[in-house]
């Protein structure tokens, strides 16, 4: 960033923003796409290159192939011609020259190449037999092209031949053609006797060639002895150093002409090596590939880049309505600054809102072990509340309990500095603990969360040596749970365990679980008084609650020992009267607990016992009273939403309730002071009164939607109640309205 511009001025211009979208669609959608497409253009071209090659090989088999075949049949006709013995006899005149004629005529069309079949008979020197007649031997040569050859000098040294040979024909207007010269023997092993001339056409041969090559990019040349005899044109291939529509150039200088020019030449030779068949084919370039490439996906391309530039424009407009949004939502700062720009302010406000909010946050890291000391109190006193709210308080103080189970311990001291982490949530390997404030006369609580649930001492022990909390003389375990909502169980057996115990210099832990079974129910307690004493606190009877209690703590007292070190009948009594308040008031009673810590003796502690648990009878018997009267306003509720139904009957009642028929029936009369079928009579009966009176209704359609359906006995039974029939007690009563 250059010095002088601000943070707004750097970050939020639109055009830099434009500037990262674009660069962003460039690096994650157009290069991986440019890269995808290199590679299938190089993949493609080694395709279309081998495919390529592929067409070129088998026309240049096909053409050879084809060739083979013509010069095949142009080798077996020679044969059949020098065995024929309207040609072979030595005996001329003109019925034999006629048929030598016909013959040679039909020889002649035995292929398309021919276009002239000659005889030249070693026994008649001086002219050439045909189809068409005998020619003169001198006007023959030059006019096929057999003359004033370079590999036979003479005049007519040409036409003896032991063996088949090609020349091609010299001479005006026989550019291209060839002559196959082939010796003609009676029969096989015997001497020639005469030279069969072959005169082929060269345009004929050069349309075959055409025919073979299908592709624009392949040339076929046909030599012998390295000199071209038939070529397809070969200026179509714009071979650089040969100028198209040229005369036909040694064999040798056109393929050198087509290496230069980066093209392929492959040679085949046909039947006896009469003739080569050359193939020139252009190699495929990566230009045609790509330009097939941009034919076919260039509208991919096109739509990636358009799809990119709608999203810059959707996410920069989005961007910039949200920077908007935020701006709003901001407060405003207190002062305002002349002659900054908008971005200058929007830097300004964001700046004064973090600030702000490290403040708080700030604050909250100070007021967090505050916060962590109420989470941990409510767990100790039960006040946990639902489970999303026990996730959030946990959250609010920063405190993860990783482990299953829980144990609390309650041990003295006297000041801060004999323990350490207190107000400290210290999370080891496999347990983590809580060391709280003071909850009375000194006394802490260390919230223990483990693993294991038979650990506890064990681990105590080891956070007690590494901690070095030697000055700690006692600690007091309550036993194990396992669910974070029943910590406040531990806690009350760890409170009982301390108010109960006398510690021994010997000895530091005393666990209330370890206590020996034999004193969890200790013979001099009777169990019928303390049965009593719970049924009568959670069920609300206080006389029964306190007889029980007097009998239970009397019990207690003459069975003290002050050199016991276990006092287990108080233990269990303080146990029994704080679960029973727990249950009542959902929490644990603190100022209660706290009392009982500040005061050691038997007669304080029978005092603050004996208001306990006159306190929770009467707290329970308040619950009874409003739940029963929430009871009755229900059943009442009940039937009169029913009393309609012409079937409704007690049996429902029983069983929307729970009850039997007989304690349904006490409980109508109870909350009524009628029975079931009086009171649903007089809820019906006070409805059709009322509708008599208020609406012009039949009188049946009133009493069926009352819950009756006879008329008759409806009425009967209207009379016997009201003294007086429907009609006539609607008549009465509106006149009575009237008068009044």
């Amino acid at each position: 960033m250059k010095p002088g511009k601000s943070l707004a001025q750097f970050f939020w211009r639109q055009k830099k923003i434009s500037t990262s979208y674009f660069l962003s669609l460039i690096f994650v959608f157009l290069i991986p796409f440019v890269i995808l497409a290199v590679s299938f253009l190089v993949f493609s071209e080694s395709i279309h290159q081998n495919n390529q090659q592929a067409v070129h090989t088998k026309t240049l088999d096909n053409a050879t192939s084809e060739l083979n075949d013509q010069l095949d049949h142009l080798l077996i006709a020679a044969q059949q011609i020098g065995m024929d013995t309207t040609i072979s006899t030595d005996d001329v005149h003109i019925d034999t020259a006629i048929d030598l004629q016909s013959a040679l005529a039909r020889y002649q069309l035995s292929s398309s190449l021919i276009d002239k079949l000659l005889v030249f008979y070693y026994r008649d020197p001086a002219q050439l037999y045909s189809s068409d007649g005998t020619y003169d031997i001198d006007a023959a040569l030059y006019k096929y092209g057999l003359a004033n050859t370079e590999k036979m000098p003479g005049k007519f040294q040409t036409l003896y031949t032991d063996k088949p040979l090609v020349l091609a024909a010299k001479g005006e207007g026989l550019n291209g053609d060839l002559n196959i010269l082939v010796p003609a023997a009676g029969s096989l092993g015997s001497a020639p006797y005469a030279t069969i001339i072959f005169h082929l056409n060269g345009s004929t041969i050069q349309h075959m060639l055409d025919q073979s090559v299908g592709a624009s990019d392949q040339l076929l040349v046909l030599a012998h002895d390295q000199q071209v005899l038939v070529s397809t044109d070969y200026g179509k291939l714009k071979l650089r150093d040969l100028a198209a529509g040229a005369a036909p150039v040694p064999l040798t200088q056109l393929t050198a002409a087509a290496r230069k020019n980066g093209m392929q030449t492959t040679t085949a030779s046909a039947t006896g090596d009469f003739f080569t068949v050359t193939s020139i084919a252009s190699k495929a370039h990566l230009a045609a590939v790509f330009g097939d490439f941009v034919g076919r996906y260039f509208w991919i391309l096109i739509l990636l880049g358009g799809i990119g530039f709608l999203c810059i424009h959707i996410l920069e407009r989005r961007q910039y309505q949200l920077i908007a949004d935020i701006e709003k939502k901001f407060p405003a700062p207190a002062t305002a600054s002349a002659g900054l720009s908008e971005q200058e302010q929007l830097q300004r406000t964001i700046t004064t809102y973090v600030q702000a909010h490290q403040t708080i946050e700030q604050q909250a890291l100070q007021q967090l072990p505050f916060v962590r000391e109420q989470v941990f109190q409510s767990l100790l006193t039960g006040r946990v509340g639902l489970p999303a709210d026990l996730t959030t308080k946990l959250q609010l103080a920063q405190v993860s309990l990783p482990f299953r189970f829980f144990t609390v311990v309650l041990f003295s001291a006297a000041t801060d500095e004999t323990v350490d982490h207190i107000g400290q949530f210290v999370i080891h390997t496999n347990f983590a603990y809580y060391v709280t404030a003071p909850i009375g006369n000194n006394q802490r609580a260390i919230v223990l969360n483990h693993g294991e649930r038979a650990n506890s001492q064990a681990l105590l022990s080891e956070i007690v040596t590494a901690d070095d909390w030697q000055g700690v003389a006692a600690f007091y375990l309550g036993g194990t749970v396992d669910s974070i909502r029943e910590i406040h169980t531990s806690f009350i057996q760890a409170a009982s365990c301390l108010l109960t115990t006398e510690p021994t210099p010997n000895q530091k832990f005393y666990i209330f679980r370890h206590l020996p079974k034999k004193a969890m129910t200790p013979a001099f307690l009777d169990t019928a008084d303390q049965l009593k004493l719970d049924t009568g606190m959670l069920n609300g009877n206080p006389q029964m609650a306190l007889a029980a209690f007097e009998d239970i703590f009397a019990a207690v007292r003459t069975a003290f020992d002050p050199d016991m070190q276990f006092d287990l009948g108080s233990a269990m009594l303080i146990t029994h009267i704080l679960q029973a308040d727990y249950q009542i008031h959902h929490r644990l009673n603190e100022p209660l607990l706290r009392n009982l810590l500040a005061n050691e003796s038997l007669a304080d502690r029978h005092l603050i016992l004996n208001q306990a648990v006159q306190d929770i009878a009467e707290a329970a018997l308040s619950q009874e009273k409003r739940i029963t009267a929430n009871k009755d306003a229900n059943l009442e509720q009940y039937i009169v939403s029913h009393a309609a139904s012409p079937d409704f009957s007690l049996s429902e009642v029983a069983d929307h309730f729970g009850l039997s028929l007989p304690h349904a029936s006490r409980w109508v009369k109870d909350v009524t002071g009628q029975t079931f079928t009086a009171y649903l009579q007089q809820l019906r009966f006070d409805r059709i009164k009322e509708a008599l009176v208020a609406t012009d209704a039949p009188i049946k359609d009133i009493i069926e939607q009352s819950g009756y359906y006879d008329l008759a006995n409806f009425t009967r039974k209207f009379r016997s109640v009201v003294g007086l029939p429907p009609g006539q007690y609607r008549t009465v009563m509106r006149q009575k309205g009237q008068d009044a």
